[in-house]
């Protein structure tokens, strides 16, 4: 057993003595950050267009909701397999290959003959979710020690963006160029996005990656049986019943298939994820704000359009606009997650990242108690999206930040992975839960929501995101060395 000492201040951590510098640290963080845009895009533009889809194929929206579902999914597998490949082979090199997989669904997507392809495309778009734990990742082994912080404070902001993305550009781009032009959008960015990134990353060797390259295909499948049944049974719960036979069947198998995977992992020389290094204090504390960033990001995201679009019947209390209003109102939390990434560059020399995360769940709180209470008025429902940008913002770059200090290098891409996969379960199950509020005062009160159902929702991502501000009282301090240590 060997104990690693580290420091507090992530950019002490790299394990690159020297780094890019100059132009080539230009050019390095740019690409990066563009990379960010197939995500953005391919995350945020089908929603608002679900309903053209339905129309445009003749399908219910029961039917085109795979095209966000099957997304999901696949994103829940691939991310943490992809992290654990680019600590083997490169995170840069696993980065370009996510990105051209996103590009490659696109043009599925963009050439479709019938609604099965244009789902099977936006399957493979799920690989761009990989890219922002990756592209963090790449952060590490690029960037000289003391720029690692702005680095990932950068690129947590760009990735933070895309919640006003698909309001504000997909129902134009479906009005005005048709609706393969969404995927053809995607394929786009995504092609400039791995011509960057071969000229800038592509070349960079995983940080102290050591060991055989020995890749854990059964565990992989193993993973891939525990979280496809779990999110299938969250986002199809409400229309098959959380308690049908259907449900009960997806969650006994994932069950099953997370025994299987522990077991596995735990044994096999190689494993896909190390779960010992997973369970240090150092990461495992990490995974409750992970789960409360998720509430953070998201809560607004699905509590907004509620406000300002009118639904199927026309009540007191929301504003009565378009889809595309709520990508304008959209945009003042984007401005904020775009002042909170780079925030906590300037702040760290001041603030360690763990009092950086619990103020940013802090702010949330703020937020979401400003929803539930001033929602009628247009400039502080404004006010609050702005301040939740800033919190999710800081929080980003926080998680990464403590995930950087807690794991050896060799690590860091899938334990960034697991921590994001994370979110996106919380997510998901988060949704719902908001989903269900809001439904099952509709069902009593002529089809619309209540006001009081809507603050109901609002409250209670104001209180999750306060359990996760106090989940992070169970974050080591730097002192606390042994929580750090890799275990061998």
């Amino acid at each position: 057993m060997t104990i690693q000492e580290r420091s507090d201040d992530v950019s002490e951590n790299s394990p690159e003595r020297g780094g890019v510098s100059g132009f080539r640290e230009f050019a390095v963080i740019a690409a990066l950050m563009f990379s960010a845009m197939p995500f953005l895009l391919a995350e945020s533009l089908y929603s608002p267009a679900l309903p053209a889809f339905a129309a445009h194929y003749d399908k219910s929206i029961s039917d085109v909701s795979w095209l966000l579902t099957g997304h999901t999914l696949f994103a829940a597998v691939i991310t943490p397999v992809a992290g654990r490949l680019g600590d083997l082979y490169g995170r840069g090199k696993l980065l370009v290959v996510v990105i051209t997989v996103t590009g490659i669904g696109a043009v599925v997507s963009a050439t479709a003959p019938d609604l099965t392809v244009v789902i099977i495309g936006r399957v493979l778009q799920g690989a761009t979710v990989a890219a922002v734990p990756l592209a963090l990742s790449v952060v590490r082994d690029a960037l000289r020690p003391e720029r690692v912080g702005l680095g990932v404070s950068l690129l947590s902001a760009v990735f933070g963006v895309g919640g006003g993305f698909g309001f504000l550009f997909s129902g134009r781009i479906v009005d005005n160029l048709g609706l393969d032009w969404l995927a053809w959008s995607v394929a786009i960015v995504a092609a400039i996005g791995v011509l960057l990134l071969l000229a800038t990353v592509y070349h960079f060797k995983p940080s102290a990656a050591g060991g055989r390259k020995n890749v854990d295909w059964y565990g992989s499948l193993l993973l891939a049986v525990a979280l496809v049944p779990l999110l299938l049974h969250i986002s199809k719960g409400t229309e098959w019943g959380w308690l049908s036979s259907k449900g009960l069947m997806c969650l006994a198998l994932s069950l099953l298939g997370a025994a299987a995977f522990t077991k596995a992992e735990l044994t096999v020389k190689h494993p896909m994820v190390d779960l010992r290094a997973l369970s240090r204090r150092a990461v495992w504390s990490l995974n409750l704000p992970a789960l409360a960033d998720s509430v953070g990001s998201l809560g607004a995201n699905f509590l907004i359009p509620q406000l300002v679009v009118i639904g199927a019947v026309r009540t007191d209390w929301n504003w009565g606009q378009t889809a595309t209003d709520v990508g304008t109102l959209m945009l003042a939390g984007s401005i904020g997650i775009l002042l909170g990434g780079p925030l906590t560059n300037v702040l760290k020399n001041r603030i360690d990242h763990t009092t950086m995360l619990a103020a940013s769940f802090a702010i949330f709180f703020v937020e979401y108690t400003m929803i539930a209470l001033f929602h009628g008025t247009h400039a502080m429902v404004a006010m609050a999206l702005f301040l939740g940008g800033v919190g999710f913002g800081i929080c980003s770059a926080a998680v990464a930040n403590l995930v950087i200090r807690g794991v050896e290098p060799s690590l860091t891409a899938v334990t960034m992975a697991a921590n994001y996969t994370l979110r996106l379960i919380g997510g998901s199950i988060l949704v719902q839960a908001l989903a269900a509020i809001l439904t099952t005062s509709a069902s009593s009160h002529g089809g619309a929501p209540t006001e009081t159902a809507f603050r109901t929702a609002a409250f209670t991502c104001a209180g999750l995101v306060l359990l996760g501000g106090l989940s992070t009282r169970l974050i080591p301090r730097g002192a606390d060395h042994s929580a750090l240590a890799p275990v061998r």
